[in-house]
Formats: C-alpha cells, sequence, structure tokens
C-alpha cells in the first residue's frame, strides 16, 4: 500500500493555491503553538519570570512594613520622650518637696536643741552637775597610769565608731560582774 495524497477537495481546498494558503497558514500556526510549548518548557526563562514577580511583591511587602515599623518607632519615641519629661517634672518637684522637708526638720531639730541647751544653763543644778562630771573626770584621768588611759581611750573610739556594739559588750561585762559578784557573795 502506497500511500497517495489526499484529494484537494476532501480538505476543503479549491484548488493549488488554496491548499498552499492553507500549508502557510498551519505552518504558521504550527511555529506560534512551538514557539508556545518551547516558552512553557523553557523553566529556567519561566523561573526568572516568577522570581521577578516575587521579587517585585517582596520589595513592595517589605517598604510597607519599614514605613509601619518607622511609623511605630516615630510614635514609641515621642511617647517615651513625653514619659521621661514627665517624669523629670515629678522628680523635680519631688526632690523640691524632700529638700524642703528636710530642711524644716533640721531648723526644727536645730531649734530644740538650742532651746534644750538653753534651758539647761537655765537650771544652776545641771550646771553644777555638769562641773562634778568634769572634775571626776578629770581626776580619774590624772589618777588612771598611761597603759589603761591608752586602752580606755581606744575603746571611747570604738564606743563612737560602732556604738551598738560598744553597748553591747558593755552590758555583757556589767552581767559578768554581777554574776561574778553573787557567786563571791554566796562563798562567803
Amino acid at each position: 500500500m502506497t500511500d497517495t495524497p489526499k484529494d484537494a477537495t476532501s480538505t476543503g481546498a479549491k484548488g493549488p493555491d488554496e491548499l498552499r494558503r492553507q500549508i502557510d497558514e498551519t505552518r504558521s500556526n504550527l511555529g506560534e503553538t512551538v514557539e508556545e510549548l518551547a516558552a512553557k518548557a523553557d523553566v529556567k526563562t519561566r523561573a526568572r519570570e516568577r522570581a521577578a514577580v516575587v521579587k517585585g511583591q517582596v520589595q513592595g511587602t517589605a517598604a510597607q512594613v519599614k514605613d509601619k515599623v518607622t511609623e511605630q518607632a516615630a510614635r514609641a519615641k515621642g511617647k517615651a520622650a513625653d514619659e521621661a519629661g514627665h517624669a523629670k517634672t515629678v522628680t523635680a518637684e519631688s526632690a523640691a518637696r524632700a529638700k524642703d522637708k528636710a530642711v524644716e526638720g533640721a531648723a526644727r531639730a536645730k531649734e530644740a536643741v538650742l532651746d534644750g541647751k538653753a534651758r539647761a544653763e537655765q537650771h544652776p543644778a545641771v550646771v553644777q552637775a555638769e562641773e562634778k562630771v568634769a572634775e571626776a573626770a578629770r581626776r580619774v584621768q590624772e589618777g588612771t597610769p598611761e597603759p589603761v588611759r591608752a586602752v580606755a581611750n581606744g575603746l571611747v573610739t570604738s564606743g563612737r565608731r560602732r556604738p551598738g556594739a560598744f553597748a553591747a559588750a558593755g552590758a555583757g561585762l556589767l552581767l559578768a560582774y554581777v554574776v561574778l559578784r553573787r557567786r563571791k557573795g554566796g562563798r562567803s
């Protein structure tokens, strides 16, 4: 069997010129179809095109996010500045009130000390007692050997630095003295 060309009348052509035109048209359609198929088969080019589209979308979204973040940061900065200004004002006012109260308290304390001293000086018995205590202290100091005075001065200095510890030690010594005294009293 041999392939015989189809009759020109079966394809709808009305002559050789019409047939040539149809062949050219079919070739042209086939070329376009091949180009479309080649474009679909060109994965690399399609990926680049898709990447370009996605890149554009990402850049647009990034720009929007950047704008929002910048706007929110500006709002937060403004709010922080407002809060800091308010805190500074409140702190300054509180400090001024505290200073005024401290000055007032110091003045009252000074006045109380001066009043107490003036009242004590008005009473001759207080002045006499102070003089007698000073005289007794002078006599004790003169009659005390030098090594004992050095130790006593060290104790006084320590007592001034830590009065609570010094008072506790004195109370302990007093208690020990009382206990020893009772033991001796019980034996005799």
